[in-house]
């Protein structure tokens, strides 16, 4: 009996152990895993930039030449975390307009008239700006989303897309093809207020089309969704942009 009661004290000891180092290491890890969850998405935006050379130091190169506001789908703007959480004081907070986040906005954000998108604005060197959309859908398996970037006059320069669980050389092309991701530059976004900028099997039209991934329908509807789903939450901000000169394209 004395040495049974001596085996179980001897495994509660090793278990509370071990239960202590692995939360330490989490309170160790967890602040570099969050500083490197974030320096992946700023480079993702980056990364749609045409011929943009990305720094070592993504988290620098993005504060210096990226400004971020945060916008509803009936064409407000708040380009300070306490203008958006002053906005909806009842709904979820940000520490910083750079956590902003549509898959959080869809869970943690109940009134949907308060749900924001980002739009980040790149401005290079010569002045010249580069405006950048983030995008949520829904794949074959789990989730999808991405980044769009376009000039004045909505002409998409670059995108980037990535997935939670599509399968490899198939749905998780739209991260890994290069092809596929340079198929959209150049392309033509709306006509007029209507969004036509698509991904389709056939019948495609140069202006605004781009060919399927082979094997990948459902992936592939799944980023036409989200492109139309995407720009049209945008589309009272952007005709606000036109009235303000900073784009030049007319949505008439």
């Amino acid at each position: 009996m004395a040495s049974k009661v001596k085996t179980y004290l001897y495994v509660l000891k090793l278990t509370f152990v071990t239960a202590a180092i692995l939360a330490g290491l989490y309170n160790v890890l967890e602040p570099i895993h969050q500083t490197n969850k974030k320096n992946a998405k700023r480079k993702s935006i980056l990364k749609c930039i045409p011929d943009l050379s990305i720094n070592d130091d993504v988290k620098a190169q993005f504060e210096e030449s990226i400004q971020i506001a945060a916008v509803t789908e009936n064409g407000q703007a708040f380009t300070s975390k306490d203008e958006l959480n002053g906005f909806r004081p009842s709904e979820y907070q940000y520490d910083d307009l750079t956590d902003l986040d549509l898959s959080v906005e869809e869970r943690k954000v109940k009134e949907k008239a308060k749900r924001v998108a980002p739009l980040y604005t790149y401005t290079g060197t010569d002045g010249r700006k580069t405006y950048i959309i983030a995008l949520i859908g829904k794949g074959l398996w789990d989730k999808i989303w991405g980044y769009v970037a376009f000039d004045e006059n909505m002409i998409v320069k670059g995108v980037s897309f990535d997935h939670k669980a599509e399968t490899p050389g198939l749905g998780a092309e739209i991260k890994d093809s290069k092809d596929f991701k340079n198929a959209f530059q150049n392309k033509q976004i709306f006509k007029g207020k209507n969004v036509l900028l698509s991904v389709k099997k056939k019948g495609l039209n140069q202006k605004y089309d781009v060919k399927t991934i082979s094997g990948a329908t459902v992936t592939s509807d799944g980023v036409d969704d989200m492109l139309k789903v995407g720009f049209n939450f945008y589309l009272s901000y952007f005709e606000k942009m036109v009235e303000k000169g900073e784009l030049a394209y007319r949505f008439k």
